[in-house]
């Protein structure tokens, strides 16, 4: 409906995941991933939380 209804006769382009990610940190919608944590087990990080 919004697109019949568009009255500047645009049709809005999908956009990829990590663009759609990109803007969502750009805006503070979203946080940056913490990539520090990957490969890392649920043991291993809660031990480096409980030493910080």
């Amino acid at each position: 409906r919004k697109i019949v209804d568009n009255k500047n006769f645009v049709i809005p382009t999908p956009v990829t995941m990590d663009e759609l990610e990109a803007l969502l940190m750009e805006f503070g919608i979203m946080e940056a991933d913490d990539e520090s944590i990957i490969g890392k087990t649920a043991a291993e990080l809660a031990a480096e939380l409980a030493v910080a």
